[in-house]
């Protein structure tokens, strides 16, 4: 655990002491609060409704994701720095989940700042603390699908760009694959095993404030197969 916690605190340092996270970090500040923020339709309801909230951060992750998983390995085997790395005392599992949980961890910064402003309009109005709080969670469980599979693909090649690209063509895949299917019609039978691991349908009841059972054991198990896939891309460039 010791050695974890110091490999998560140096790639957690990396993330907030450089442009690198803070861009895409400002861009999760600020684009799904702009989106959000409608106060002529909260002043004439007086009730603050997050769900545009939430579809916001979908399409922003999707972006932003890329961009801060693309030099989790990449950067390193570019340079060589994977060759330091590797003569720590630090096993392939750790080294890859300390940069996940890395990414996670500030990701889910930004997330709670973006909740500073809708919530602090419940001085005016309702604000429903349940809601939110599932809404929240469903976040964090997308965050947490999204940010293995950017590690994943970040393990398999040096270079950064392949990786930011490869990455959001994935996670748009995982995202709205049976969105896809079911527009250029797609067989109803792989529509539907597509739906299973959609992002997009494992998340909707979360939006609609619904704790579901089978989606979060699809997220914990979607992100453990990740890692693993990611274990295997560190080991093979020569661990």
């Amino acid at each position: 655990m010791t050695r974890f916690l110091a490999a998560y605190k140096r790639e957690f340092r990396v993330y907030l002491y450089s442009s690198h996270g803070w861009i895409p970090g400002i861009i999760m500040l600020v684009v799904p609060v702009m989106n959000q923020f409608r106060f002529g339709a909260f002043m004439q309801t007086g009730i603050m409704d997050l769900s545009r909230l939430s579809s916001s951060w979908i399409a922003v992750l999707s972006l932003t994701v890329p961009a801060l998983t693309m030099r989790s390995f990449s950067e390193e085997y570019r340079t060589g720095a994977d060759l330091l790395l590797r003569t720590l005392p630090l096993s392939p599992s750790v080294t890859v989940l300390s940069k996940a949980t890395a990414v996670l961890s500030f990701i889910v910064v930004f997330l709670l700042l973006d909740l500073v402003v809708p919530l602090s309009m419940s001085l005016m109005g309702t604000v429903e603390a349940g809601l939110i709080l599932v809404r929240f969670t469903g976040l964090i469980m997308v965050s947490m699908v999204l940010v293995a599979l950017g590690v994943c693909v970040s393990s398999m090649t040096d270079s950064q760009i392949v990786a930011l690209m490869c990455s959001i063509v994935f996670f748009s895949v995982l995202s709205y694959a049976d969105s896809v299917g079911g527009a250029l019609g797609v067989d109803g039978t792989i529509v539907r095993l597509a739906r299973q691991i959609s992002l997009d349908y494992r998340h909707a009841p979360f939006v609609q404030g619904l704790v579901d059972g089978n989606a979060i054991l699809y997220f914990f198990g979607m992100t453990a197969v990740l890692l693993r896939v990611a274990v295997h891309g560190y080991v093979s460039r020569g661990y």
